[in-house]
């Protein structure tokens, strides 16, 4: 069967949609790692505070047990 000589634009619309698909593609990956990086330092962020709680938690309980040490209980 012979392929049609003109087909009237439709190969630069399926070029063109194509690369629209292809960039749309690419900002969405763009976008997913973005949303990643943005998640592992919110991540960082919060175990960076939960150490400093638990130091000050264990400084606090450490001069309580001095406490106790002092008044012989």
């Amino acid at each position: 069967a012979a392929a049609p000589i003109f087909n009237f634009g439709a190969t630069g619309y399926n070029v063109d949609a194509a690369s629209a698909g292809q960039e749309q593609a690419l900002a969405q990956y763009q976008k997913t790692v973005q949303t990643a990086f943005k998640d592992a330092l919110d991540s960082l962020a919060a175990n960076n505070s939960a150490r400093e709680v638990l130091q000050a938690q264990t400084t606090q309980l450490a001069a309580l047990n001095r406490t106790l040490k002092l008044a012989g209980l």
